[in-house]
Parts: C-alpha cells; sequence; structure tokens
C-alpha cells in the first residue's frame, strides 16, 4: 500500500458514515474497472428484489455472476422470461457500460410506452425482452470501445429496430 493511500484511509476513519460510504462505492469502481466486475449498490439490488417479489418470479441463482476479462458474452435468467443474451464483442474498455445500459433501459421504457409506473407494472416478457435487449446492445457498444463512449443511433440501428417491432 502506498504512503498516500494509507494517509487518505488514516483520514478517512474520522469521516462521517456517508462520506466513508462514497469513497467506498469510488473504490469499488476503480475495482470494477480494473477486473471488469460489476458489484450492483444496495439500491440496485433492492430495487432487483422488488421486481423479483412482486412479479412472483424466481431467480434461477441468489449468486451474482460477474463477467469476468475475456468474456465474451453474459446473461440475465429469470424464470418466466426469456434469457437475455448480451452480444458477444471483444471487450476494449467497460467504463460507461452499465450508464449506457441504464440510459438505453431508459430509453427503450419511453420509446415502448412503459415508462410510467403504472405502464411498467403491466409491461409483458416481450416488451421486457427488447427492452433489455436493447440496453445490452448499447452497453455492448460502450464496452466495445475505449473511454465511456456511448452508443449513438448508427450504431444500434438493428437493436432499435427489434425494440420498436411490436
Amino acid at each position: 500500500m502506498t504512503i498516500n493511500l494509507k494517509k487518505v484511509l488514516a483520514r478517512a476513519e474520522s469521516w462521517s458514515e456517508q462520506d466513508q460510504e462514497e469513497l467506498a462505492q469510488v473504490v469499488l469502481e476503480i475495482e470494477a474497472r480494473r477486473h471488469g466486475v460489476y458489484h450492483a449498490s444496495p439500491d440496485e439490488l433492492n430495487a432487483i428484489a422488488d421486481i423479483v417479489l412482486r412479479r412472483n418470479l424466481t431467480l434461477i441463482s441468489d449468486e451474482i455472476y460477474e463477467a469476468m476479462p475475456g468474456a465474451k458474452a453474459a446473461s440475465v435468467h429469470l424464470t418466466d422470461f426469456p434469457a437475455i443474451e448480451a452480444p458477444a464483442i471483444d471487450v476494449v474498455d467497460t467504463i460507461g457500460a452499465g450508464d449506457s445500459f441504464q440510459a438505453a433501459l431508459l430509453f427503450a421504457l419511453r420509446a415502448i410506452g412503459r415508462i410510467k409506473r403504472v405502464a411498467l407494472a403491466q409491461m409483458n416478457a416481450g416488451e421486457l425482452g427488447r427492452a433489455l435487449s436493447f440496453a445490452s446492445a448499447c452497453a455492448a457498444v460502450t464496452c466495445g470501445r475505449a473511454g465511456a463512449d456511448p452508443p449513438r443511433q448508427s450504431d444500434v440501428g438493428p437493436a432499435l429496430s427489434r425494440l420498436l417491432d411490436r
């Protein structure tokens, strides 16, 4: 451990719990960038649990699967919903992939008219599959190039067409 890091950690001991949590999140983000592993925040895990409980779903496993460097694809499997396969790509950089996924998912929900709470609760498996596939395609484009460089419409034209195909 470097002297500078030791000094920062020693000072952080006197910080508020909120500031310590913020520092921990920064460390996790650095670790995710270095290792290609994303750690969901407590809020994200609670949101996933809420969806699973509200829709009476069963997760195939209670473990968090981590996409490691060199992996060509990752997938999400929930029973009662189609498996969503991430596009196979050569990963260049994972910075911004989560942001791209979340932004694309929100875009997709708005595009198919499911962005509002009542409409979201009525979403069917096909709509969810299309929205997640689109978000996955957008994140894959981001991972395929250096830096936090989100996709443009021209990068995801076929995925956008599949999203809007009802």
